[in-house]
């Protein structure tokens, strides 16, 4: 399982989606997970959703969003210099240097994103982190006209430029995007292995847009589809690298995926917490139980949707979030599948009718 998991991380990873404009990741993760479900649309908001049909009225939605962290154009000087500004949390301090490409109406262009060279830097320049007013996007045009001639104009969408990668001599992997186009990957490969499985219940895939400016294609999704239980899956942050401890970030690469119990924007139920808590520990899936502050997850908006939803968040531990060398393990990857498709065999209507059933008083 673990090298189709990297393949298809690989694709999902190298694409372009930044947030606004995730066409080429609708097209792909539409076309992977075509052949496993019953239909597959586009709602109004750009969310790609599956369906596969169950014998009952009850439904079951899988989430993982499809947008990662990117640029969008901002200005271009009469020398053809791009200014930007960044789509969602990317930090400044990382930018320069880095190659991107920007989308155009017909593919990209690549750029790079140039800085002032060390040796003719002041001393407080030196000691000063970049700002995004610092920084510009070099694609080899001569002048604006050029620049304009090939697409590029205000408001075009970039992404930082990376492949994936294994490094080490294990089951660790690096590349943009991972957040979250890991849970893209697990997503499709859920919907494969469970393809032939009958269930009682509807099952959803859905892949939404825009999360890194603010959950924004969940509260759209979860309004239209408001399933009897919903399981996301993204990723969160890993404490086990220099500079971070366990205690600010108690996740560790290669332990199992998180299990977010809350986070800046969620709790999870009692009831749902633990399920899948348990549902891991029968079928001996290692997993880590999540508190922290700081970031959240589509869970946050989608339990929170008309009546309530029960939801369980589920997180790939990664170092590096919102980097272009993110990292993460395979086998945490891998684990996560067997871990939703357990949950997904234990569920029922009756299970999940307890799951909604109003508590007396």
């Amino acid at each position: 399982m673990l090298n189709e998991l990297f393949n298809l991380l690989k694709e999902f990873s190298e694409g372009s989606g930044p947030s606004g404009y995730e066409n080429e990741i609708v097209k792909l993760i539409s076309t992977k997970i075509k052949p496993y479900v019953d239909e597959v649309w586009i709602d109004r908001f750009s969310n790609v959703i599956g369906k596969k049909s169950g014998e009952g009225k009850n439904s079951v939605m899988i989430y993982a969003h499809i947008d990662e962290v990117g640029l969008i154009i901002k200005h271009i000087d009469e020398e053809g210099f791009l200014t930007f500004e960044t789509l969602g949390g990317l930090d400044p301090k990382i930018l320069p240097a880095q190659r991107v490409k920007i989308l155009v109406k017909n593919g990209f262009i690549t750029g790079v994103i140039g800085c002032k060279p060390p040796h003719l830097q002041t001393q407080k320049e030196v000691e000063t982190p970049y700002k995004i007013e610092d920084l510009f996007i070099d694609v080899g045009a001569s002048n604006k006209k050029e620049v304009e001639s090939w697409g590029i104009k205000p408001g075009c969408f970039a992404t930082l430029e990376r492949t994936l990668e294994k490094i080490g001599k294990g089951n660790l992997v690096s590349g943009k995007a991972l957040d979250d186009r890991v849970g893209c990957a697990i997503m499709v490969k859920v919907a494969e292995e469970v393809a032939k499985e009958k269930f009682d219940f509807n099952l959803y895939f859905g892949g939404t847009v825009q999360e890194e400016l603010g959950l924004r294609g969940s509260r759209v999704m979860a309004f239209s589809i408001t399933p009897n239980l919903g399981l996301v899956i993204d990723t969160s942050t890993a404490g086990d690298f220099p500079g971070l401890t366990l205690k600010k970030a108690p996740l560790k690469v290669g332990a199992g995926p998180g299990i977010i119990i809350m986070d800046s924007g969620f709790i999870a139920t009692e009831e749902v917490k633990e399920f899948i808590i348990s549902t891991a520990e029968e079928e001996k899936i290692p997993y880590q139980p999540i508190v922290i502050k700081g970031g959240t997850t589509d869970a946050a908006y989608i339990q929170l949707t008309k009546e309530g939803v029960p939801v369980g968040s589920i997180a790939i531990p990664s170092r590096y979030t919102h980097s272009p060398i993110e990292v993460v393990s395979l086998d945490d990857v891998a684990n996560t599948v067997k871990l939703i498709i357990a949950i997904l065999k234990r569920l029922n209507e009756e299970k999940l009718n307890a799951l909604n059933k109003f508590k007396p008083i």
